[in-house]
């Protein structure tokens, strides 16, 4: 536990040299340190050299969104001048809101979100570290758990290629062009679509792996409790986030591009993903206003929470 906790506050912290990276950079290694942790705890022939086990395969889809997140992160702020203006507004209207130490009680709600979206993955390294993943058994929830981990990797891969094909899409065209081909053409923000498809899942493999290790065995169900609880209460929390930069930014494109012929055949033939209300308005002035980072425009660069 203490190692978990660390693994959770110590990236988070970064939240008070730059308030932006507490929700970027501190986001993917906080993650990716709690599954490298439960990688460590499995049997090494089960990881190496190649993962055999539900818990493996468990644990390196989210090990993988980590470092994927921060590798891009990198990236984007190394090459990106949009994003570097983002940060620093960021910034500066958190330092106009108080002294770095303000932001305690953020950073510590931010680690403790990381803490619950890692849960599940430590309840698959305690309860499928010899399940194979190609033969789970016959037991229904070994099989659910199973493709639960499929999902969660499709869910990853997905908000991957939705940077990828965004931030190539914007450096060949401009940073004003609307991307629309591609994995666009289905879904209009694949990079927050895939997250939450992703999270939701890896906290359902850890739900599949309770139930198919102890069933209706109560000492089971009250030892993970917490964890699965967790695990569910991390994917509608970073959900509920993503779900309101989806609104922020529907209003943003809405804006922008509504008059054109190619955005309205877009926004008939695509799925926007989950939205909680109807954003925070259009314009720079309802960006200024923002009490958080501005995820509307964090997504027209990639991901970050």
């Amino acid at each position: 536990l203490k190692a978990v906790s660390l693994a959770c506050l110590l990236p988070t912290l970064l939240g008070y040299y730059k308030s932006e990276y507490g929700v970027s950079y501190a986001y993917g290694s906080a993650v990716a340190a709690v599954s490298f942790l439960a990688l460590r705890s499995l049997p090494r022939s089960t990881v190496l050299p190649h993962p055999t086990t539900v818990a493996a395969f468990h644990a390196l889809s989210v090990v993988f969104y980590g470092v994927r997140l921060c590798a891009f992160l990198l990236y984007r702020e190394a090459f990106v001048p949009r994003f570097r203006r983002m940060r620093e507004r960021i910034e500066d209207r958190a330092k106009a809101r108080g002294g770095r130490f303000a932001r305690t009680p953020f950073i510590l709600s931010c680690a403790g979100l990381y803490g619950c979206m890692a849960a599940p993955v430590l309840v698959t390294s305690a309860l499928m570290g010899d399940v194979p993943m190609l033969s789970p058994g016959k037991d229904w929830a070994d099989s659910a758990a199973v493709v639960a981990v499929v999902v969660a990797w499709c869910g990853f891969l997905l908000g991957a290629l939705g940077d990828v094909t965004k931030s190539y899409s914007k450096a060949l065209n401009g940073e004003d062009h609307l991307v629309t081909g591609g994995v666009f053409s289905v879904f209009r923000h694949p990079n927050y679509t895939g997250e939450v498809i992703g999270w939701f899942a890896n906290s359902a493999a850890a739900f599949f792996a309770v139930l198919a290790a102890g069933g209706t065995n109560l000492a089971v169900w009250r030892k993970y409790a917490i964890q699965v609880a967790a695990g569910f209460t991390g994917a509608l929390g970073i959900s509920f986030v993503l779900g309101a930069a989806t609104a922020n930014l529907e209003d943003r494109q809405r804006e922008q591009y509504g008059d054109s012929r190619a955005y309205k055949d877009w926004v008939k033939k695509s799925w926007a993903g989950l939205k909680f209300g109807k954003g925070k308005g259009t314009g720079r002035g309802a960006e200024e206003e923002a009490e958080m980072p501005d995820f509307d425009e964090e997504e027209e660069e990639g991901s970050g929470i």
